[in-house]
């Protein structure tokens, strides 16, 4: 009786110590799906940021134009990245579109335009004391990488917009259109009105008129809904969706 004890507690006590000595095994850790690596950029977030820069500034007064070439003036533009036509490559935006922000930036007292005596002939521009301080403001608020990487997002957008036009035959897409087809794209789903709205961040009068444009070129469709077909949505056509891979490539 006394071995048979004996042997038992030698069992437990064998096992107890090969279980000690075996490593716990770690939780695996969650791979990430070959559809969420290659899900879609969220452009609405990117439009509900943009956005809220533009109300943060002086209440929404500036244009986002304008507000892209503080910072980036304020970040250090490079020598010839300060000028008019520099700006304007920088940021992908045509020549007097840059013209009319400089303007407005000068008239609102936050850049300042400088000729240097070396070339009488092209302007170079700074941002002023008000300017700098707007700028720190802007950080402060955002975060400096935040808006660094805002900056690059809207940079790219710009080029994708005239790749785009080009590619639609278009002269100029609007800041709506460009919305509506990124997001739809994006969601590669038809939306509702309200979801669109909310996806975009375009108040309902102005998306509509940009649906109604866009449905009358063959860009868009508008069809009854599946579950309410009181209540339409919005998709792409083929058409609409080859001009809408030219945004989306871009990022």
């Amino acid at each position: 009786m006394k071995e048979a004890k004996a042997r038992q507690s030698k069992k437990v006590a064998r096992g107890s110590k090969a279980a000690q000595s075996k490593k716990p095994t770690q939780p695996k850790r969650p791979t990430q799906s070959k559809k969420a690596a290659e899900s879609p950029k969220d452009f609405s977030q990117l439009f509900h940021d943009l956005d809220a820069v533009h109300h943060f500034v002086q209440g929404g007064a500036l244009h986002t134009d304008d507000i892209m070439i503080l910072v980036h003036l304020g970040q250090g533009a490079q020598p010839g990245a300060d000028t008019a036509s520099g700006l304007a490559s920088t940021l992908h935006i045509s020549r007097p579109r840059t013209s009319r922000s400089l303007a407005r930036l000068a008239a609102a007292g936050l850049v300042q335009e400088v000729v240097q005596r070396s070339d009488y002939r092209v302007s170079h521009y700074r941002l002023s004391n008000h300017g700098e301080n707007v700028f720190f403001e802007i950080r402060r608020r955002f975060g400096a990488q935040h808006i660094n990487a805002l900056f690059q997002d809207y940079c790219t957008l710009q080029l994708a917009t005239r790749k785009a036009e080009s590619q639609a035959g278009e002269r100029k897409l609007s800041d709506s259109a460009q919305r509506i087809y990124l997001v739809l794209h994006a969601t590669a789903k038809p939306l509702s009105l309200s979801a669109l709205i909310e996806a975009t961040g375009l108040a309902q009068n102005r998306l509509s008129q940009a649906v109604a444009v866009l449905q009358s070129k063959g860009q868009v469709k508008l069809e009854p809904g599946k579950t309410d077909a009181r209540q339409r949505t919005i998709s792409l056509t083929a058409e609409g969706k080859r001009i809408a891979k030219c945004f989306a490539h871009a990022f």
